[in-house]
C-alpha cells in the first residue's frame, strides 16, 4: 500500500533524497503524511544538512503536548519573515539563496534549527540559534566589519569569547569581536537586540560596498 505524503514534504523529498522511489508514496494536497514517512525523512535530514528550513520545518514540528510549541512557531516566522530580509533585501540571494539548517540542538525538550542565512553578493554569512535565553551568531564576513559604534547600544559584549555554540558547525565557532572583525561570534539577548545588531551591519555592509 502507498504511503500518503503532503505534496510539499514530497517536492522536498524528491530535491534532498537521491533516488527516492517515487512509486511508494500517494502525494495528497493536505497534510495528512503517514507518521512513518515524517520520521524517515527527519532522520534523513538529520544526518544530510544543509536542507532548506521550509524543508526542515515541514518534518520537524514539535508535538502539540509541549508547552513551549508556540515559540517554537514564532521563532521560524522571525527568522523568515523579518531577519532574512534584513539580510538579503537588495540582493538576488533573497531568492537563490534561502535560509538552511546547518545543525539542530534542544532546548524544552523541542529540537531547534541552527540557522544559517547568506548574502554573497557582499561576502555575508550569518549563523545563528536561539535557545529560549538567548541568541548566538557567527559572522563571517569577506571584509572586516568595523562598526565600533555597536556595543553603545550594550547589544553585545565585544570582547567575550566563551559561548555554549550548541549544535553549531565546527568551522562556524569563531571567537571574540575584538579578536578579529571578520569573523565572530556575538550573544544577543531578544529579537529586538538581533533585529538592531543585523540592521547596523547590513547599513555598515551596504555603505561600505
Amino acid at each position: 500500500m502507498k504511503r500518503r505524503v503532503y505534496s510539499g514534504i514530497f517536492h522536498d523529498m524528491k530535491k534532498y533524497i537521491p533516488g527516492l522511489d517515487a512509486s511508494q508514496y500517494k502525494v495528497v494536497l493536505d497534510n495528512e503524511t503517514d507518521p512513518s514517512v515524517i520520521e524517515e525523512v527527519r532522520a534523513y535530514y538529520d544526518t544530510h544538512l544543509p536542507v532548506d528550513l521550509v524543508a526542515w520545518f515541514l518534518v520537524n514540528e514539535p508535538r502539540k503536548s509541549l508547552i513551549f510549541r508556540e515559540s517554537y512557531y514564532n521563532q521560524y516566522h522571525f527568522i523568515l519573515d523579518r531577519l532574512r530580509y534584513l539580510v538579503q533585501t537588495g540582493s538576488k540571494d533573497l531568492y537563490d539563496h534561502p535560509v538552511e539548517v546547518v545543525g539542530t540542538h534542544v532546548s524544552k525538550s523541542i529540537k531547534f534549527p541552527v540557522y544559517q542565512i547568506k548574502n554573497e553578493e557582499y561576502g555575508l554569512e550569518m549563523i545563528l540559534r536561539n535557545n529560549y535565553y538567548d541568541w548566538l551568531v557567527s559572522i563571517n564576513s569577506e571584509k572586516p566589519l568595523d562598526f565600533d559604534y555597536a556595543p553603545i547600544f550594550d547589544l553585545f559584549d565585544p570582547a567575550r569569547s566563551d559561548f555554549g555554540y550548541q549544535g553549531f558547525p565546527s568551522d562556524k565557532c569563531f571567537g571574540s569581536y575584538n579578536d578579529n572583525h571578520s569573523q565572530f561570534t556575538v550573544e544577543l539577548d531578544s529579537n529586538y537586540s538581533l533585529d538592531i545588531f543585523t540592521f547596523i551591519m547590513m547599513n555598515y555592509i551596504k555603505a561600505n560596498a
